[in-house]
């Protein structure tokens, strides 16, 4: 057997070996434990497989050698290897694998990383088909990210494709598989090699097959990018840049339910000129950034198709039939109406859903704020709040695509709460609810949001919302590095869930400070006309919020123009005065 051994244990006990993962061309990937902490990790030997002659064979748990010409080659793919994990273990992003540590045994070299439960793109695709605008546009942000952080320190991928590309149950995605990395040296510029230059067909433009590497930069990963976006949109194989040169446009073959703008971003990323594609992570970033104009114009003219060419006349004498025509139209209509039966019905399902799930809050007297001396939550003053009704949950990610008809979360799931959602919008959906289901509804105010959050007339007091114990009602960045679920915590005094932690919430008013004279139904909604940045009154916190900023009197704020990668987390609940 050319592989470890279940139980084979390395580095004097502290790995165990449970299985293989996978194996290419320069190394086996096996699933591990670390046995001190009881926990998964993935790691990575050498072992040269497939290089048209037999370099590694294993004696025991010893990798091998073939001959002194094949050592020379192995020694060279170790150093490699070694410098590949020494500059993987430098780069921290939660959508790249973590590479923990490097060390020599068995005659080969080792490293290890996180293991990611989940499975490959290319797995997905196959399993799924071609995959949603929506879906495959989260995926690219959170792609990007990563990019931005990798290119920071000189490195290009340079292997970009869907089975480099690891998704999780949460459509968190991973960005894996540097071995054909390649790193400038800051010191005099030089481009240093990981291994052998990967040639996936139409995942590669032409700079990444010419002799010398001088022309590789954040525009060859931005190509393979481009190319893994319309894989994943069309399932279809990308095409390859000869074919682009000789077809231009016409080379990709895109549905019709795929925007202009996205396919005319794949479009520009795969340009066969590297100049005249975008130059940066940073300028698609700019894309999808509302407070920025993107400096590389992703759209190009566009010529008219040319006409599809008649391959049959029609012979005048025979008389066509008409009735097939007939009948199919017949059956298309019909499935047309029955599927816009079942969706109508679906969203009404979903619109009543909402509706039921409102939690009446009395009206009632209460101190608002808190009485530490912080200037933002402070001073404690008395407010009188008339009565209305909020949400049980947290607005969720099928409910906001139901009346929206898309959805900007980044991690998608469809009891997940919807987020990166900026003010515009949540007011947009709370319009748009209120006409699908007759009924009123908005934003709460922070104060009618606070009342709630404590529990109203039932109020105990607690710090957080139901509890003093935040692990008890809160998902934050101490119990949870994604969203969850809505409702999987405990409720507070008046049944609601999740006011404490998950995603941060909107709120109607407009950032001020407080005033310590009581006040009725308060509600800021007046601003400096001037301001450049207007801020608008979040509470709650996040997955990615501090403990203490999921107490319930705490306040933080987003502009009314946040691009989108200022509303990470940022949410909504929505309220109703009447029933």
């Amino acid at each position: 057997m050319n592989y470890l051994q279940p139980s084979t244990t390395l580095q004097g006990g502290k790995y165990r070996i449970e299985r293989v993962l996978g194996q290419g061309g320069f190394g086996i990937t096996y699933l591990a434990e670390q046995v001190s902490a009881h926990k998964c990790v993935a790691i990575k030997e050498l072992f040269i497989a497939n290089q048209g002659q037999a370099i590694n064979g294993r004696n025991g748990n010893k990798v091998t050698v073939t001959n002194v010409s094949n050592q020379l080659v192995f020694d060279k793919h170790r150093e490699k290897l070694k410098k590949e994990a020494s500059r993987l273990a430098t780069l921290r992003h939660k959508n790249l694998v973590r590479v923990y540590e490097w060390f020599e045994e068995n005659g080969t070299v080792y490293y290890v990383m996180d293991f990611i439960e989940g499975e490959s793109l290319r797995d997905k695709l196959n399993r799924e088909g071609a995959l949603p605008e929506s879906l495959v546009m989260n995926y690219l942000h959170q792609l990007l990210s990563a990019l931005q952080v990798v290119h920071e320190k000189n490195i290009w991928h340079l292997d970009i494709k869907p089975e480099n590309i690891m998704v999780n149950r949460n459509n968190h995605v991973y960005l894996i598989d540097f071995g054909a990395s390649k790193h400038i040296e800051q010191s005099n510029g030089t481009l240093t090699t990981s291994s052998m230059l990967a040639y996936t067909p139409g995942y590669f433009p032409p700079e990444q097959s010419a002799v010398t590497m001088r022309n590789i930069g954040a525009w060859t990963d931005i190509y393979a990018l481009g190319a893994t976006l319309y894989n994943l949109l069309t399932r279809r194989n990308p095409p390859t840049f000869d074919v682009i040169i000789s077809e231009g446009r016409y080379a990709f073959s895109f549905p019709s339910s795929i925007s202009s703008k996205t396919q005319d971003l794949i479009v520009q990323m795969m340009k066969v000129n590297r100049n005249e594609r975008p130059q940066s992570v940073q300028n698609i970033i700019k894309v999808f950034d509302n407070n920025e104009k993107a400096k590389v114009d992703i759209r190009e003219k566009r010529t008219p198709y040319p006409k599809e060419r008649k391959h049959e006349v029609l012979n005048k004498k025979e008389k066509p039939s008409y009735i097939p025509m007939i009948i199919f139209a017949v059956l298309i209509l019909g499935s047309f109406l029955g599927y816009h039966l079942y969706q109508k019905r679906n969203t009404q399902i979903i619109i009543d859903n909402i509706v039921n799930n409102m939690v009446y809050v009395k009206g009632g007297t209460f101190k608002m704020g808190y009485g530490d001396g912080n200037s933002s939550h402070s001073p404690v003053h008395r407010v009188v709040l008339s009565p209305f009704y909020i949400g049980k949950y947290e607005v969720t990610q099928e409910e906001w695509e139901k009346v929206m008809g898309y959805n900007p979360s980044l991690h998608i799931g469809a009891k997940l709460p919807v987020e990166r959602v900026t003010w515009a919008e949540a007011k947009q959906f709370v319009e748009k609810l209120s006409s699908m289901s007759g009924k009123t509804f908005r934003l709460p105010t922070e104060a009618e949001w606070e009342f709630a959050a404590k529990g109203g007339n039932k109020s105990n007091n607690f710090l957080f919302s139901g509890s003093n114990n935040y692990d008890d009602v809160a998902w934050c960045k101490s119990n949870s590095s994604d969203t969850h679920e809505v409702g999987m915590k405990r409720p507070n005094e008046l049944g609601i869930y999740d006011m404490s932690g998950n995603v941060i919430e909107w709120c109607q008013d407009y950032l001020v400070d407080y005033n310590a004279s009581p006040q009725q139904d308060p509600l800021c909604s007046e601003y400096d006309p001037q301001a450049e940045f207007i801020p608008v009154v979040c509470r709650g916190g996040g997955v990615e919020s501090n403990v203490t900023e999921c107490r319930i009197f705490e306040r933080e704020s987003r502009w009314t123009n946040a691009g989108i990668y200022q509303l990470y987390y940022v949410g909504l609940r929505i309220v109703c005065t009447k029933m």
